[in-house]
């Protein structure tokens, strides 16, 4: 307040002497860094929107109008006594001693927000923190340094574009890290030949897919943990690095340049980090080129058929139409369950007639075209080279055999043009007739292939014996939509459009889905006009469908085998005997309808044996002239082959379909494969639909339509977190038990064909006010009850004469009521009967027993659940066997070691590509 003005103000004359206030307090440094901190914890608070940095940010605003009494104190004291006065001294040592309280009392508040923050994203935390002891970190640490180095320079110099280059530089570089190095140790030589081959029309779809898993998975509930951590430690970094050359710079030394060596002592950190953290991909393409000679001359080698002089077929008027798909997978065919009508055709061509055989449970044998095509299409001849990656096998061409045994072939492929066509297809198909594309753009499949499987079934009429045809399709193949005409780029329906990504896939992939989708609906076109050809001849005529391998848009991974996901090889495969090749082979037509009514498993591996057995070969007494016959696809198979085998720089790794990995590490190969199967396909090879059996193999945390349809091929069912909040609302909650404001109904979309078990997490049920909601809710939503299972929370009150209704009523729906085993105590008692024999009489052993006996005695709940972690307890637990039980959390490794009588259903921790963190 200046001199001489009253004392009574109004509020807009002390709201400016206020503001003169702030003003002056401007000039002090403590002010200065508070308002820092303040602004800091307001983005937080803006970033994080969680209520826990509201105190926080209250109490940085109260600790800045302390030090403004402070201050005021302060310059007051300094105006009454300029020099040293003890008692000043003691009021201004009070006054900021008000500050540190009230610092103090804001790092507690920090240090519960941050591990609140933490705790949920603790996975987060630990892989980041994991980093620091691995050699390639260190590498990459390295290159940060000599970036950070050659930033300070150019700071030094006032360069401020430079040093932004470089501070963008280091934040790419230092983020990606964390991505490039698993997806380096996935590469294999079939990497390498795919980016030797690539095409330019390919590389847009693959680097979006490539930036899609890199870059935005990184965006989940524990971004925010991650960037914190990362910049934190990256401006540390930097202001060490500066003051070091700051330092180093201000030496002056006649004979040395220090400026100059720090620059190259920079680039060199650079240089030497990347040559080290890529030798491995270095040796992969010193490997492939290698690897390429080899095959080149394995193949020329075994171009010559076998001949076999006396054998003859049985069916001699049979024709064959072999149309390969490209990128196919049979998760997305309306024809295999999928939720939307992608394949309404051959749907309408199943239901009609008996004619279109639908194989299930058929596998590529690699996800990219060259590797697949040369197993399913060529014959082997050494029965021990199954070890071995495709290209370093004895094989013999199909097509080249055939010829030799009298079955003329042609080939028609829209893939390539005649100019640039992949050597492998002009070696499996060198031998017989064969037409590539002219165009440098592959032409539509209905423009090209088509016109020309007409023209052959009418040049059947001219002709006699065996003729095969193969249609070779490039539809299917990213960028999807390109690959399709216009009419066939449009949205299928709006089942995706009327939700979010988190919803569908839990990224920003469902556009790509939408694509996908479209193209698959074009295939469909194509494969239903394929059919009609070939049912109006009257010549007899199998159409066989397959295509070479699987595709993956929901985990935005297209089919690259180094992000291998479990459906890059679930493929359709379809047989459709028209009218004419029913009648003139029966018998032939009813092996086929069981082989394909069986279900089982089988691979592309056995293609050749089938269209040798369907054209009437005795396979047997080829198999005995050299040549190596599997059976036909849909039989039963004592030893799955090994897939996907891949030659990496230290090892060969696999993926392994047989129920009882044991079997494939018992067939003594040399060299032993790694299994390198992915979570979905674990659970596959170990659930009912290879094993067989009462119980359930589930997978775990289901929380959006991608992960449920995942979980519904791959299966015996799923599990769902689960909120009861209304009738007609079951809130589908991530694994950490937050909400994704999404209905069950949404997840659901996946298992609508299926129907198979649904387990329901329902954490909040409440029996007194809850259980009508979830009863009215099956009622209105799923009248079929039967194969919910409902899992109660450990806290349920036995007593409650409501949780009798409860259980009487679900019962009464056919619904299976299931009660959770407290946690903490199967966790604690596990731990203690490991750490010491005779542990079982301890606090937490004996009040979980008495919880079990508790739960026997009230016969209300026949079954059990309860997390992995505490298995060793439940055994060893009296109790427990009145029960059967029902675990959650399981490793997928640790399948095959559950063989405990009691248990009805596994949930595997499947760590979905798709899954809601």
């Amino acid at each position: 307040m200046e001199p001489g003005k009253p004392k009574d103000t109004n509020i807009f004359q002390a709201s400016i002497y206020a503001l003169h206030g702030v003003k002056a307090l401007s000039s002090h440094r403590a002010i200065r860094h508070e308002s820092l901190l303040l602004g800091f914890w307001l983005v937080v608070l803006f970033g994080f929107k969680q209520a826990a940095a509201l105190p926080i940010v209250t109490l940085c605003a109260v600790l800045l109008a302390c030090e403004a009494l402070n201050s005021a104190i302060e310059n007051l004291c300094d105006h009454i006594t300029p020099e040293f006065n003890a008692q000043i001294k003691v009021v201004k040592d009070m006054a900021a001693a008000a500050s540190l309280i009230l610092v103090v009392i804001i790092i507690i508040q920090i240090g519960y927000f941050v591990d609140g923050l933490i705790r949920p994203n603790r996975s987060v935390l630990v892989a980041i923190l994991r980093g620091f002891v691995y050699p390639a970190f260190l590498l990459n640490y390295f290159v940060v340094v000599g970036l950070s180095i050659l930033a300070a320079l150019a700071l030094i110099k006032r360069r401020w574009l430079l040093v932004l280059f470089f501070a963008l530089l280091i934040k790419f570089w230092f983020q990606l890290f964390f991505e490039i190095i698993p997806f380096q140790n996935g590469l294999g030589d079939d990497s390498i030949a795919v980016a030797f081959n690539f095409k330019l029309s390919e590389a847009k779809a693959y680097f979006d897919s490539l930036y899609g898993n890199q870059f935005l998975s990184l965006f989940n509930s524990g971004w925010l943990v991650y960037e914190v951590l990362i910049n934190s430690l990256l401006v540390v970094n930097f202001v060490l690095v500066y003051w070091l050359v700051r330092a180093l710079t201000s030496f002056q030394i006649r004979w040395l340049n220090l400026r100059r060596c720090l620059h190259w002592g920079g680039v060199g950190f650079i240089v030497v980090s990347l040559l080290i953290l890529f030798n491995k991909t270095e040796k992969l393409i010193y490997r492939h080129f290698a690897n390429q000679a080899k095959s080149s001359q394995k193949l020329n080698s075994a171009d010559a058929p076998i001949a076999i002089p006396d054998l003859s077929n049985k069916n001699a008027q049979l024709n064959l139409v072999v149309y390969i798909g490209e990128s196919t997978s049979r998760m997305n065919f309306q024809l295999y369950g999928y939720f939307r009508d992608t394949t309404p055709k051959l749907q309408a061509i199943k239901d009609s007639s008996k004619n279109l055989l639908v194989f299930n449970n058929i596998f590529s044998t690699f996800s990219h075209t060259n590797e697949s095509l040369n197993q399913a299409l060529t014959l082997g001849t050494n029965p021990t080279e199954g070890h071995r990656p495709i290209f370093m096998r004895n094989r013999i061409p199909l097509s080249a055999q055939l010829a030799e045994w009298r079955i003329q072939s042609q080939l028609y492929s829209s893939q390539c043009s005649d100019r640039a066509c992949e050597p492998i297809f002009k070696q499996i198909f060198g031998t017989i007739e064969h037409h590539f594309s002219t165009e440098v753009k592959a032409p539509f499949d209905s423009d090209y292939l088509l016109p020309n499987l007409s023209q052959f079934i009418t040049s059947l009429d001219s002709k006699s014996g065996n003729r095969m045809i193969y249609l070779h399709s490039y539809a299917g193949h990213d960028d999807y939509r390109d690959n399709s005409p216009p009419d066939f780029r449009t949205e299928i329906d709006s089942q995706l459009r009327d939700l979010g990504d988190k919803q569908i896939t839990g990224n920003n992939a469902h556009h790509r889905v939408e694509a996908y989708d479209s193209v698959i609906r074009y295939i469909d076109s194509n494969l239903s006009q394929s059919i009609a050809l070939v049912q109006k001849t009257a010549k007899p005529i199998v159409f066989i469908y397959f295509s070479d391998h699987g595709e993956s848009p929901y985990a935005n991974s297209g089919h690259d085998s180094s992000r291998f996901i479990h459906e890059m090889l679930t493929i359709p495969f379809l047989l459709y005997f028209n009218d004419a090749a029913i009648k003139a082979y029966p018998e032939l037509f009813k092996k086929y309808q069981r082989l394909a009514a069986s279900g089982r498993v089988g691979t592309l591996d056995q293609f050749s044996t089938t269209v040798i057995d369907l054209l009437g070969f005795d396979l047997e007494q080829i198999n005995n002239r050299g040549i190596v016959m599997e059976k036909p696809i849909g039989s039963r198979l004592d030893i799955l082959p090994p897939l996907l085998i891949r030659d990496r720089v230290d090892y060969v790794s696999s993926i392994d379909l047989n129920s009882d990995p044991k079997k494939l590490s018992a067939a003594n190969l040399q060299p032993a494969l790694v299994d390198q199967s992915d979570p979905a396909t674990r659970v596959f090879r170990a659930s009912a639909q290879v094993l067989g059996g009462n119980r359930l193999v589930c997978t775990d945390h289901v929380d959006n339509v991608a992960t449920g349809l995942r979980a519904v091929f791959s299966s015996d069912c799923y599990r769902i977190n689960i909120a009861v909040n209304s009738p007609d609302s079951l809130e589908v909650l991530t694994p950490k038990l937050q909400p994704m404001n999404q209905d069950l109904a949404v997840v659901e979309k996946a298992n609508r064909r299926f129907k198979k078990p649904v387990w329901l997490n329902i954490d909040n049920l409440n029996p007194t006010d809850k259980c009508g909601y979830l009863a009215d809710y099956v009622v209105k939503h799923r009248p079929n009850a039967k194969g919910l299972l409902i899992e109660f929370p450990a806290t349920t009150p036995l007593d409650s004469l409501a949780t009798a209704d409860c259980l009487q009523s679900l019962s009464k729906m056919g619904l299976q009521p299931i009660i959770r085993i407290d946690e903490r105590l199967a966790i604690d008692c596990s731990n203690s009967l490991a750490s010491s024999a005779g542990a079982i009489n301890n606090s937490s052993c004996f009040a979980l027993n008495k919880q079990l006996q508790a739960i026997q005695l009230k016969k209300g709940f026949t079954e059990i659940s309860f997390n992995f972690q505490g298995i060793r307890a439940i055994r060893q637990m009296p109790f427990a066997q009145y029960f059967k039980w029902n675990i959650t959390n399981v490793p997928a490794e640790a399948i095959y070691d559950l063989q405990d009588r009691p248990i009805h259903a596994l949930a595997v921790d499947s760590r979905d590509p798709n899954l809601t963190q």
